[in-house]
């Protein structure tokens, strides 16, 4: 396997790419290996040349950001895509996405006790997208009075459809009746979330690139996620934190 005892072989290409650079808890990332004959023995990768071109790299943040980079950037597969045993399963990654709140009426997202929920919003896009693991950060549209605040931001636990959803939590799911929402749709739950509504706070420049200007959605990274536990979300505590900017 690519993975062993939490760590993760790279060819040489990532490492040239990346060497020196540093993940988000300050530790450098890249290490070259000491001895290319250990790691012959042990790696499922390429014989000859370039079987002590790999690099052991401990931070796995670190890992999916340069390998995204790369492959992204050279149009390569990533070797985690193609499993090496039949009948493995492939790895998928959550992606983190960021949106535009247009505003902020209380639905989408929604936010009762301690349960937050989006659904019948970004329904061809974030909603579909989104799977367990992925977050899904709300920036502030003008029409909310919090313009590049950020509203909200939700780890997603839960995708289940509109039907499983109204089956499971009838009560909660009482709000979308009269929406016209498909039975298939899906209903992204967290428990795990911050809801800052009218007491938005504003970003630092540090995290510009998550925010959205435009209607539609970006994907945003692991590392952007990091940033922003690190320097906003660790000072407030989960759940809500305040009222929609646009309730009637």
């Amino acid at each position: 396997d690519c993975f062993q005892d939490g760590i993760v072989e790279l060819p040489l290409y990532l490492r040239t790419l990346h060497k020196g650079t540093r993940c988000a808890c300050r530790s450098q990332i890249a290490q070259r290996v000491s001895s290319p004959k250990r790691l012959r023995n042990r790696s499922q990768g390429p014989r000859g040349p370039e079987a002590s071109s790999y690099t052991e790299v401990s931070c796995s943040l670190c890992v999916g950001e340069a390998m995204s980079h790369c492959f992204a950037n050279r149009g390569l597969r990533s070797h985690l895509s193609s499993p090496s045993r039949p009948g493995s399963r492939k790895l998928s990654r959550p992606r983190h996405y960021s949106y535009r709140v247009d505003h902020d009426l209380g639905f989408a997202p929604h936010v009762e006790g301690k349960f937050c929920t989006v659904c019948g919003c970004k329904t061809t896009t974030i909603e579909r997208w989104a799977k367990k693991g992925s977050w899904v950060v709300g920036i502030g549209g003008r029409g909310t009075g919090k313009t590049d605040a950020l509203i909200y931001a939700m780890k997603v636990e839960k995708t289940p459809s509109y039907r499983r959803f109204q089956a499971s939590h009838g009560t909660r799911a009482a709000y979308l009746a009269g929406h016209q929402i498909a039975a298939d749709a899906p209903v992204l739950c967290s428990t795990h979330f911050y809801y800052f509504g009218d007491h938005a706070p504003t970003l630092p420049p540090t995290l510009s690139r998550i925010i959205h200007t435009t209607q539609g959605c970006k994907r945003i990274s692991d590392r952007d996620i990091v940033r922003l536990q690190k320097l906003v979300l660790i000072h407030y505590r989960r759940g809500k934190h305040g009222e929609p900017n646009n309730a009637c």
